[in-house]
């Protein structure tokens, strides 16, 4: 066996790898589903009641379509302990605190369908289980939890936001009548130090 031979068979079985991989990845990968969250939310209401916004980024990393299932916020008022989940129950593209939305500008929330290799990015509105929710002053810890189609446990994203919420900043989540507001978490502030 000679020294090109040698090389044609080195060849050849680097291309069947890269062969095998490139059909695994394009063909065969399961579906891997990854959500980010932005680290500004916005405090507004739905139906009067005070709510979150915020922006979700969602991707499929696999081959395989895959579903994006149910979504919730678990927050937590330090000072009180109180711990609260708000649901998702509007959706759309995009979302300025400076618009005046009507509910025919919005879409409910069913969950999100991706194709392999996708990404989608919408704002979602979350409002408080069983509409018990009163805006208190102090430090809340808001986490996002999401739920794949076929699995029955919640997965919990890995960074939490801080929000610090003021006694004007209180009140004016709690006003109806007031406009929206964005706050940043306490990670984003920390940083502009």
């Amino acid at each position: 066996m000679t020294a090109s031979d040698i090389a044609t068979i080195v060849i050849s079985l680097i291309s069947l790898v890269v062969s095998v991989l490139v059909a695994y990845l394009t063909l065969i990968q399961r579906f891997i589903g990854k959500i980010w969250a932005s680290q500004a939310i916005v405090l507004t209401r739905l139906d009067g009641v005070p709510s979150f916004g915020l922006g979700c980024f969602v991707e499929n990393q696999g081959a395989k379509p895959g579903y994006l299932e149910d979504m919730r916020l678990s927050v937590k008022h330090v000072q009180s302990g109180t711990s609260y989940f708000f649901y998702p129950l509007l959706t759309r593209n995009d979302y300025s605190i400076f618009e005046n939305y009507t509910t025919k500008d919005w879409y409910p929330f069913s969950g999100f369908y991706l194709l392999a290799k996708d990404k989608l990015s919408k704002y979602i509105l979350f409002k408080p289980l069983n509409d018990h929710f009163n805006a208190l002053t102090g430090t809340y810890k808001v986490g996002l939890e999401v739920k794949w189609r076929n699995n029955e446990n919640w997965q919990q994203i890995a960074h939490n936001m801080d929000i610090e919420i003021n006694p004007d900043i209180a009140n004016q989540w709690n006003n109806p009548e007031a406009p929206s507001y964005q706050v940043f978490s306490n990670k984003i502030l920390g940083g502009r130090i």
